[in-house]
């Protein structure tokens, strides 16, 4: 994993540059004027600090702390640091936690069909029925699949999608959600 530059105004200027880039993705998504406001200044006050800390300090001069290089976030994490989960979505992993918690038994993750660790695989079938025999509040079913597709904790990774159920060993249709 590439890390920054060492030097602390070549680090802020690489931060800076995150955050300019984080911006540019922002405003593809939709109208967020003060977020995006807010980033560009940021990111504008960091490269003002750069050229301040190269005016006090000379090359061979570093304060006693120099903080650690920070690794570049990836795509993903640039995305869950800055969007906010909608709430349909926010409202629907509640529930899931809280189903599967209420399911329980000897069944790890009891309406998760996937056979991969890393991935958590629903059919809403089934989950409706156990939703729908729950006290937790439903949300409308095609409501919900149109907000999944922007879930920022566990990302939307395929939909309808035929797999080999680790619950009942048949083919099951399921939406596929990245774990976090």
């Amino acid at each position: 994993m590439p890390t920054q530059h060492p030097d602390p105004a070549d680090r802020m200027i690489d931060y800076a540059g995150q955050i300019l880039l984080l911006a540019k993705r922002l405003e593809k998504e939709g109208p967020m004027p003060d977020t995006l406001r807010d980033l560009r200044t940021i990111a504008r006050d960091l490269k003002r600090c750069s050229e301040i800390w190269q005016d006090v300090y000379h090359p061979g001069m570093l304060p006693v702390v120099v903080p650690p290089a920070v690794p570049y976030l990836p795509r993903r994490g640039l995305a869950m640091f800055a969007a906010e989960e909608p709430p349909r979505v926010a409202q629907f992993w509640k529930a899931y936690e809280a189903l599967s918690a209420a399911l329980g038994g000897d069944v790890v993750e009891p309406l998760n069909h996937s056979h991969d660790a890393t991935c958590i695989a629903i059919n809403f079938s089934q989950l409706y029925e156990v939703w729908a025999d729950s006290d937790l509040p439903i949300v409308e079913k095609d409501a919900l699949q149109a907000d999944l597709k922007k879930s920022v904790r566990r990302p939307l990774l395929a939909r309808n999608l035929s797999l080999s159920s680790r619950l009942t060993g048949k083919s099951t249709r399921c939406w596929l959600f990245e774990k976090s």
